[in-house]
């Protein structure tokens, strides 16, 4: 990880899509609920895919368990979209998908703490960790 400052911007600019939407819901009406929902579902496990695929850059020789950690993210997304298309209540797939996020937050509190990559502390305390709990408040919004 490179420019740790620059990734930290493009995390928060990240949460714009989510955020509009959001405000779309509650305050302007223009776009229909199920549309919302479907773009939270899908935007979130995109970010949850994204985390995953960090961690393969944060330890370039790491080991196969990191490896299949970060593939993790994957498999349970493509589970959550099959979820979401054959109609599975919402809240359900919403509760997986939060729960995800906060155990994927966990565990890499170990990768990120134990790192010796510079700023990669402050990277998870100040970007990392905000960030998700900000993507699971709105979704629980959505």
């Amino acid at each position: 990880m490179n420019n740790i400052k620059l990734q930290s911007y493009i995390a928060y600019i990240g949460l714009i899509p989510a955020l509009t939407v959001i405000f779309d819901l509650h305050f302007i009406g223009t776009l229909n609920e199920e549309i919302i929902r479907n773009f939270m579902i899908y935007y979130t496990i995109i970010i949850f895919t994204f985390i995953g695929a960090m961690i393969w850059d944060i330890n370039v020789n790491g080991s196969m368990l990191i490896t299949l950690y970060g593939t993790i993210p994957s498999l349970i997304s493509f589970v959550l979209i099959v979820m979401n298309l054959i109609g599975f209540n919402y809240i359900t797939i919403i509760q997986i998908l939060i729960t995800s996020l906060l155990l994927q937050l966990f565990f890499d509190s170990f990768v990120y703490l134990k790192s010796n990559v510079a700023g990669l502390r402050d990277f998870y305390y100040f970007v990392r960790f905000p960030v998700t709990l900000i993507l699971s408040f709105l979704i629980i919004l959505s």
